[in-house]
């Protein structure tokens, strides 16, 4: 029996199918024709072309655009490389949420230039976006061009001379965002504290300046005794992975520290070491019936009892930050109150110095000695 065939090419017959390669810069689609002597041929050849494409083996400079290749990359490359969850999400999100559908997902990838990327980044500042966020994404982008300039798509990173515009609300020091109890207001916290199920926990954040993440990790396993210390080596947190068919699943996970220098050993105050219970297991600290008490059902506890007892809100973190400013107000040196708390570098403590005006005047009359 014959083959059945649709279309002559120079006196001979074959079947053609055509299918959608990519986008043209107007968001037009792009159509490719293939051939073959019968309907099945033509698919074959359809098939595997566009799987070639797709795994990147078919360099295709006139049509492949950001968005074709990005896709491939985030959910096949970066899906599978060996990240921490919580990163994969990251990136997941921050490609579906500020590129698939933005200015630049339709350009044809060779095309790219960085005036491109610059005008884009300017759009974004002018719309309210923090120049974090934008950070944030050309951190996102620099990679993927890496990957294409690597497989031959470009000839030069785009994002190379770009400059990250900034809002002129940024410029105010970020100082003003640090909220701290005072020691009154501490006094009046440990009373409104005093007997509820979350009265350990934040006296542990008060007393060891630990975060939210790190405090909710912690095992009882993790103690030292007999040196009244604690090891900080992981942290908890609720991301979305996603599975074999890329559809989101939210799940709690212990991971590791983001940082090197949030693997650290703390030590815990006296009064504060005697409230813990002396059990040799590797069960939680604080838990929720030995399940890992949820950051959200926290956050309720704490707001409610600052909410009786008219206590002026802050964020469960700023007793991260109490811990940082009374350490530094009562003498304890910079370098070690950044140990203490795991920041990655000095200069992200020395902000703490200048919300504390008692130590501009402590740190001048240190000079009386001279005179």
């Amino acid at each position: 029996m014959a083959k059945k065939t649709n279309v002559e090419v120079n006196g001979k017959k074959y079947f053609r199918i055509t299918k959608t390669i990519g986008h043209k810069a107007d968001g037009t689609p792009i159509r490719k024709s293939f051939y073959g002597a019968g309907i099945n041929e033509a698919n074959q050849k359809a098939d595997e072309y566009m799987n070639k494409l797709k795994t990147g083996m078919t360099i295709n400079y006139e049509y492949v655009t950001l968005n074709d290749l990005m896709n491939t990359w985030i959910y096949e490359i970066k899906k599978n490389d060996d990240i921490k969850p919580a990163t994969f999400e990251s990136y997941e999100g921050t490609y579906r949420n500020y590129i698939k559908e933005s200015d630049i997902a339709s350009l044809k990838l060779f095309t790219i230039k960085s005036i491109h990327i610059q005008e884009y980044y300017n759009k974004m500042s002018k719309n309210g976006f923090s120049s974090s966020k934008i950070k944030k994404i050309n951190k996102l982008l620099s990679q993927f061009f890496k990957y294409a300039l690597s497989e031959g798509y470009l000839n030069r990173n785009p994002v190379d001379n770009i400059v990250i515009p900034k809002l002129e609300i940024e410029k105010i020091h970020k100082e003003e965002d640090i909220e701290y109890f005072t020691e009154t207001e501490i006094s009046e916290l440990k009373k409104a504290i005093k007997g509820t199920d979350i009265e350990l926990i934040v006296l542990f954040a008060l007393g060891t300046g630990l975060r939210q993440g790190e405090l909710l990790a912690l095992r009882y396993s993790d103690i030292d005794y007999d040196k009244k210390q604690i090891k900080v080596n992981r942290t908890v947190k609720k991301v979305y992975v996603f599975d074999e068919n890329n559809i989101k699943i939210q799940k709690t996970l212990f991971l590791e520290p983001k940082t090197k220098n949030s693997k650290r050993v703390v030590d815990i105050p006296t009064s504060l070491f005697n409230k813990l219970d002396v059990i040799k297991s590797d069960n939680l600290i604080f838990s929720d019936n030995g399940n890992v008490l949820e950051a959200r059902k926290l956050f309720r506890k704490w707001t409610t009892i600052l909410k009786s007892n008219n206590i002026p809100h802050k964020k469960f973190h700023s007793l991260r930050h109490t811990y940082a400013t009374l350490l530094l107000s009562k003498g304890v040196d910079l370098l070690t109150v950044s140990k203490l708390l795991g920041h990655s570098s000095l200069k992200i403590t020395e902000i703490y110095t200048h919300i504390i005006p008692s130590l501009k005047v402590d740190a001048v009359n240190k000079l009386n000695d001279i005179f």
